[in-house]
Formats: C-alpha cells, structure tokens, sequence
C-alpha cells in the first residue's frame, strides 16, 4: 500500500502556475542532509547573516519539520519551503515525506521542486532510496516538468577536473532519476534542469558570488 497515495496530482494543483490571488510562486526544497538546503535559503535570500534559515555545521538536520519563508526577488514574490533531511540521523525518510506531504496539503498548491545535492559527491544509495521515495508523491511528468536540481558547492573557478565531473553529474542524476520511475535508460525523457552554484558567504566580501546569484536568476525566470 502506498502511504502516500493519492498522488500530489489529487492533492495539490501542480499546473496551478501561479497563486492568482497573492501573485506567489511556492518552491519546495529537499535533499540530503548536510547538502546546505538551510543555507541555500539564507542565499536565495540574500541573508548575509545566515540567519533567516538556521544553518547547522554538523551531519544532523536543523530543520525538522517544513517551514517557509516569504520573500521578494527581482520583485517576484516567492515562497520557499525548507524541509528535513533524507537520511536525518534524528528521524527517517518515511516520516520527513509524510510530514512535507501533510505541509503541502495545507499550501494546497506547489510550483516547483527544487532537490539540492552537494557537488563532488556521488549519489549515495541514501539518495538514491529518497528520490524513489519522492516518487511515491509526484508521478513522472509532474517530477520533470517541476524539478531542478541544484549542486551546491561549485567552485568559483572550478577547474578542468572539476568541469568534468559536473558533466558526469548532469549524466548521473538524469539516470538516477529515470531508474527512480522505473523508466527505461533508452526512453527519451525531457533533460532534467541542472544547476551549478556556491552558496558560501564570503565574509571578507561581505556578499555571496554573484556568478552563483546571476544562475539562480536565469532558473527563477
């Protein structure tokens, strides 16, 4: 039996673009623990205080149950919503979803998916296990047509080594995801969105890298 069933398509209104009557676009981020979903908001924020979201340095997840935070940008009004960790050392998967699912209910419309990982590593069974768990929410064209995934992490001038290995992550999570709907390698399915950016505050600077603000941007179009 499927704990989280029915599908997101009954439960939230996925092609509702836009909230019509508060002009808002809701986001939902997820991921693994420590891959910076906390600081990610601080960023997308531009909180130079990492404050808004709180940020952990530890493997455990600060955030346990989803909030959001409202904000503006490039006078958009979005709403991003921050959640637990996969494979939280303080509780589990099963429980994360089905507390993001029971939040999303309340929001009762979602606009985007954003899923984190942090560049350099590789998909973790972990991983792996959570985006098919998100498969039990989000039917297949619901995923594709939502999703961006995001390296965090990226080096400001990343090297030649490290170009490579952003070309193999592009190539990797578009298979993990394919074999996390149980969709045949060979199928042709739309590319996922892949984004490469560094989150880190720089405090000598007292800003963010504004080459990873200018990608954030062309996504947010």
């Amino acid at each position: 039996m499927n704990i989280f069933s029915p599908k997101t398509n009954d439960l939230l209104n996925m092609n509702k673009k836009k909230d019509q009557v508060k002009n808002l676009y809701r986001v939902t981020v997820v991921g693994p623990t420590g891959v910076g979903k906390s600081q990610f908001c601080n960023f997308i924020q531009r909180d130079t205080t990492n404050s808004i979201n709180k940020v952990s340095d530890s493997l455990n997840s600060c955030t346990q149950d989803p909030f959001s935070n409202v904000f503006i940008r490039n006078d958009v009004n979005y709403e991003f919503i921050d959640t637990a960790g996969s494979a939280d050392t303080g509780n589990n998967d099963i429980v994360n979803l089905k507390k993001l699912v029971e939040y999303l209910k309340i929001k009762q419309s979602i606009d985007y998916i954003l899923l984190l990982l942090k560049f350099g590593e590789r998909v973790t069974n972990d991983t792996r296990d959570y985006i098919k768990t998100l498969g039990k929410i989000f039917t297949p064209s619901e995923f594709y047509n939502h999703l961006s995934v995001i390296f965090t992490k990226f080096p400001i001038k990343p090297s030649k080594k490290e170009e490579k290995i952003k070309k193999q992550s592009i190539e990797e999570i578009n298979i993990v995801i394919k074999n996390s709907f149980n969709i045949d390698i060979n199928e042709e399915t739309p590319e996922v969105k892949v984004y490469f950016i560094d989150t880190e505050y720089d405090e000598d600077e007292n800003t963010y890298d504004e080459k990873s603000q200018a990608t954030i941007d062309i996504m947010m179009e």
